[in-house]
């Protein structure tokens, strides 16, 4: 028997973390979004001449794009981060990241509209968190720059 109220089954690309993450810059706690991995999401296409790998689209859950989740947003003030750089600032950096809250909101504004990191990640938001981290990192000593 067909059940009208029964919602489509949504394919999940990521999920959220159980335990709260804790923003070092704001203080915000929030739930980091990762992409989930096998049941068959990603599927390897060729090497491109700069050895970066190419995805090939899934029928099942459509284009995945991975570069979308490797960083850390904070939905709150916008800091972004790779995931072993998140937590190691200095009260300087922290001073710095804080003052400059609103400038990422305004940018972030600017170039892609209403975006906001409380949703799941598509590739809008994968670019939005580059552009916020390429930020972010200009605030930070030569230590964290992403390699």
């Amino acid at each position: 028997m067909l059940n009208l109220n029964q919602k489509p089954k949504v394919k999940k690309i990521s999920y959220r973390h159980k335990d709260f993450s804790k923003c070092p810059v704001c203080g915000n706690e929030f739930q980091r979004e990762e992409m989930l991995t096998g049941g068959g999401r990603l599927i390897a296409g060729k090497l491109t001449d700069e050895l970066r790998r190419l995805y090939d689209k899934n029928e099942k859950h459509g284009k995945v794009y991975p570069l979308a989740y490797l960083l850390v947003v904070c939905p709150k003030c916008l800091y972004a981060a790779y995931p072993k750089d998140v937590d190691k600032l200095t009260p300087a950096e922290i001073a710095k990241l804080s003052e400059t809250g609103e400038a990422r909101m305004n940018s972030l504004r600017k170039y892609f509209g209403d975006a906001s990191f409380e949703n799941d990640r598509d590739l809008l938001l994968g670019a939005a968190s580059y552009l916020l981290a390429v930020d972010c990192y200009s605030h930070r000593g030569s230590s964290v720059a992403p390699q």
